[in-house]
């Protein structure tokens, strides 16, 4: 995760770590973000613990409209990912070779802070 909020204070984003939630980007937009790593699941599994969490931290703590997206340690390949941003509406990024991969939409709305398109 430490990696992740040094690739977005790198590309001019500003983050934060509140507890519980892993990761807030705070600018250029509101962003809960929720890692989840594919180690011991699948990245269907992964999603699904993510998505849990993401709807408590906005009901209970941030109820200003920030944005929710999963980030996870690999590709979740297209159908997933397009399930997640527009089946869900969430955002999903995912963290390979030391780059900010995201989901179609995902980059368009956050491609200021050095997101690049995802590989499919």
């Amino acid at each position: 995760m430490r990696a992740v909020a040094e690739y977005i204070l790198n590309h001019g984003g500003k983050v934060s770590t509140p507890h519980p939630v892993d990761l807030h980007l705070d600018a250029p937009r509101e962003v809960i973000l929720e890692a989840k790593t594919t180690k011991n699941c699948t990245p269907l599994s992964a999603v699904r613990e993510a998505i849990g969490q993401l709807l408590e931290y906005k009901y209970f703590l941030y109820r200003d409209g920030s944005a929710l997206c999963i980030l996870l340690d690999q590709n979740p390949g297209p159908a997933l990912t397009r399930y997640v941003e527009q089946g869900l509406g969430v955002y999903i990024a995912w963290w390979v070779e030391r780059n900010l991969v995201g989901g179609e939409q995902t980059f368009r709305d956050l491609a200021d802070i050095g997101l690049v398109r995802g590989r499919d």
